[in-house]
């Protein structure tokens, strides 16, 4: 009598997961798998770039933003003094737009907040001016906050808030020059002694690194209106 042969154990069966297995329907095909690819990372703000599309029309982008590099102990020189200003952020503001009004009149008629030869009473009180005031100090308080970012995070703001001054069509470039010296006055003038030279040296980059990015969206706004008008024609 031959030696019965030996039979291997059955495999054990895969577990049926995401099948049906009730009579009379059918199998659930397996889930498909989605592979999501990996997003690039955003090239950095403008490098490279000589020209820039903008909906078929490409045109020449404002000269590259040139602005001096702020300090780690100026970093910290804002954030100690900021947390004094912060405290009357609505009323610094409005006094900064006043300062302006001040040193260029025609400046008060471009933003048409209130009549010409209005009392300076009725123009810190016009709602729109201390709407638009305090809307400015807040990006501040979010640039300070984001002050380790300031290429990610806050020079774009700055360049979307310059886009928006395109709705004031008498605007000239010079007013952004006016409004950093404005501003210069303003904290000087609320911070008193804590104004010092070193203070004063980490404002100024600041203030021109933010107005410079809100000019050159300003400009980058113009002429993206260009391009428009020209694609109706």
């Amino acid at each position: 009598m031959s030696a019965s042969k030996v039979r291997a154990p059955p495999k054990p069966r895969q577990p049926r997961e995401n099948y049906i297995t009730k009579v009379g329907q059918k199998k659930k095909k397996p889930e498909e798998v989605v592979v999501v690819e990996e997003a690039k990372p955003e090239p950095k703000l403008f490098e490279g770039q000589q020209w820039i599309d903008r909906g078929g029309f490409e045109m020449r982008r404002p000269d590259a933003i040139d602005t001096i590099r702020i300090s780690s102990q100026h970093k910290d020189i804002l954030i100690q003094t900021w947390q004094l200003m912060s405290v009357h952020m609505a009323e610094s503001g409005t006094k900064i737009f006043l300062r302006i009004f001040e040193l260029s009149p025609t400046v008060r008629d471009v933003f048409n907040y209130t009549t010409p030869g209005a009392d300076p009473e009725d123009v810190a009180n016009n709602p729109r001016l201390k709407y638009h005031a305090l809307a400015f100090m807040q990006a501040l308080d979010d640039a300070i906050t984001n002050i380790d970012s300031l290429t990610t995070k806050v020079a774009p703001v700055f360049i979307n808030l310059g886009k928006h001054h395109i709705h004031f069509p008498d605007l000239k470039g010079n007013y952004f020059d006016l409004f950093c010296g404005a501003m210069m006055y303003v904290f000087r003038e609320d911070l008193g002694e804590a104004f010092n030279p070193d203070t004063r040296m980490a404002w100024s980059h600041m203030f021109d690194y933010l107005l410079q990015h809100m000019k050159f969206g300003w400009e980058l706004a113009i002429e993206e209106q260009r391009a428009r008008q020209a694609s109706e024609k």
